[in-house]
């Protein structure tokens, strides 16, 4: 059996590999080391081992054994952080030097020696029953391997950055190199960047170019911020401010919350359903009150001020084509009853949807409501409290009312109103005026009738019949009796033609009544008769009192 020890006297001088072994020493080990364009990570160690009986007993030259190298963050004790096996040869005098990280194309493990920890070397023999020799503290020299990060930029190649666009001569010399860069961006081993403290970005460029410019060519975020501290409104992301006294230009929290002091967005786009601005909201409750809370939006306009004017969503177009607006709302649902665009108050004085047309010529229209469904409706006015439905006026401040419709007192014209068609009324039509039946006479004129009024609600008819031996029955028109109620006391007037006794009404009933001539004539005279019965289903009214409320004449 061989026993080996490291020996007590012997220095150890470490290097990155960068030609400054020979090559006749070191020919063996840099076979196994592959070929790179880019500094290796090769550490080179030096050292002596002496056989048992102290130093001074000579080896056979060349002398080759196994040993095993570890690299540990304390000096006894604990788990390799990096290990590898090495063929050894030995001079005479027990002298060896080695390549640590041979073995493979990776090396030693950068990270191991940007970490800012002491690193200790231990040295194993592969000879059955050897034991860790004493481990040996790697001093300076190895942390030169931060030297093979000098091709890079914050250990990105130079592949990863675009360059900027060139920037006028008198002002390349004020465009600084910002000399704490490398040292602020410290790569780990994975292809990312860890910011060690806080860095400062200052030089001078004029637009175009830009002070800092991020240009992703591959499928990852070209720039990702992140914040360890739970979403807040007092923890910021991002903070935009200018000025020479630097005043808030635009927050973003922790939250996602963006805060602007002013800001626009312009572009060009000319591609249907796209956006200079686009927000996407795919968030929903299930049920919400809009007296209190809103549901979640896309987009939000909240104008907060307590006075004056102020609007919290303002939609400008000036394209010269209809059908384009300031504001267009688009609901895609296409079963549910949702709304394309909705507005709400929360003002005693608020208007949630306000339309005004500015144009003083034209046929300009405030709002326009139009559906393409036979079922749909262009127009729906709720007051779910009572009041108006409907209020139209007219005038340069809208003083002056012209059309009004309220829950209690119903609709009301204060100007005249002119119907082409049909006028259908369900309910009680009161009129404060005069009811005319309006006739166009042959000589171009026009003139009004009245209506014949009456404190009850009758129905008449009229009719001609003539008497046969003094006698006349008459058959109540089927459709006018269906319309009155001539279960109930009705009237017959009878006017003769022709000279007779008289005449008088006998045997009324549901369905007709029956003529004679008085004194029991037997002429055949002929005569006309009225019929006048109460309207079915309004025989109770009479003389009905008016509310003040709809008595507005």
């Amino acid at each position: 059996m061989r026993n080996f020890t490291l020996s007590k006297f012997v220095g150890v001088a470490l290097a990155l590999a960068l030609g400054f072994i020979a090559p006749s020493t070191l020919k063996s080990q840099e076979a196994g080391v592959a070929s790179a364009s880019i500094v290796p990570t090769i550490v080179t160690f030096t050292g002596a081992m002496s056989r048992p009986g102290g130093p001074g007993r000579a080896f056979a030259s060349p002398d080759t054994i196994t040993a095993d190298f570890s690299l540990y963050e304390t000096q006894e004790g604990g788990e390799p952080l990096w290990s590898e096996a090495k063929q050894v040869q030995l001079d005479e005098l027990g002298h060896y030097t080695v390549l640590l990280g041979s073995g493979s194309a990776a090396g030693v493990p950068r990270a191991l020696f940007t970490r800012g920890k002491a690193l200790w070397l231990g040295v194993r023999t592969a000879l059955s029953g050897s034991v860790e020799l004493p481990r040996v503290l790697l001093v300076a020299v190895p942390y030169a391997l931060k030297a093979s990060d000098s091709d890079t930029l914050g250990g990105l190649p130079a592949s990863a950055f675009a360059l900027a666009k060139p920037v006028a001569a008198e002002e390349a010399a004020d465009r600084q190199v910002i000399e704490n860069l490398a040292a602020a961006f410290i790569p780990d081993a994975h292809p990312q960047v860890i910011s060690q403290s806080q860095t400062l970005f200052t030089g001078t460029t004029t637009a175009p170019s830009s002070l800092v410019e991020v240009q992703q060519k591959g499928t990852g975020d070209a720039l990702l911020l992140q914040s360890s501290i739970a979403g807040s409104t007092s923890n910021l992301l991002i903070h935009g401010q200018s000025g020479a006294s630097p005043a808030n230009v635009f927050k973003v929290d922790t939250l996602g919350d963006l805060t602007a002091a002013q800001g626009a967005y312009s572009g060009s786009t000319t591609a249907l359903n796209s956006a200079i601005l686009n927000a996407t909201q795919n968030g929903s409750v299930s049920s919400f009150s809009s007296t209190s809370s809103l549901p979640p939006a896309a987009i939000l306009g909240n104008a907060t001020t307590a006075s004056g004017y102020a609007s919290g969503v303002v939609g400008i177009s000036s394209a010269p084509n209809e059908a384009v607006g300031g504001v267009v709302g688009l609901n895609t649902n296409a079963s549910a009853k949702s709304d394309g665009v909705v507005g709400i108050a929360l003002s005693t004085k608020g208007t949630a949807v306000n339309g005004v047309a500015l144009a003083t010529s034209g046929g300009t229209v405030g709002v326009v409501g139009e559906v393409h469904s036979a079922g749909g409706t262009a127009g729906e006015f709720i007051n779910t409290a009572g009041g108006y439905v409907l209020y139209t006026s007219t005038g340069s401040s809208g003083q002056t009312p012209v059309f009004t419709v309220n829950s209690s007192s119903g609709a009301q014209f204060y100007t005249g109103v002119t119907v082409t068609g049909a006028l259908n009324v369900t309910g009680a039509l009161n009129v404060g005026g005069a009811k005319h039946a309006v006739q166009k006479l042959p000589d171009g004129r026009s003139v009004a009738l009245n209506a014949v009024e009456s404190p009850d609600s009758w129905f008449e008819d009229f009719g001609s019949a003539t008497l046969e031996h003094g006698v006349a029955t008459i058959k109540l028109d089927p459709t006018f009796a269906q319309t009155v109620n001539t279960g109930m006391e009705y009237h017959v007037f009878v006017t003769p033609s022709g000279n007779c006794r008289g005449l008088y009404v006998v045997e009324k009933t549901p369905t007709g009544f029956e003529v004679r001539e008085l004194n029991k004539g037997k002429s055949n005279v002929a005569f006309d008769y009225r019929i006048v019965a109460r309207r079915r289903g309004f025989e109770s009214e009479r003389l009905e009192e008016i509310p003040p409320a709809r008595a507005t004449f």
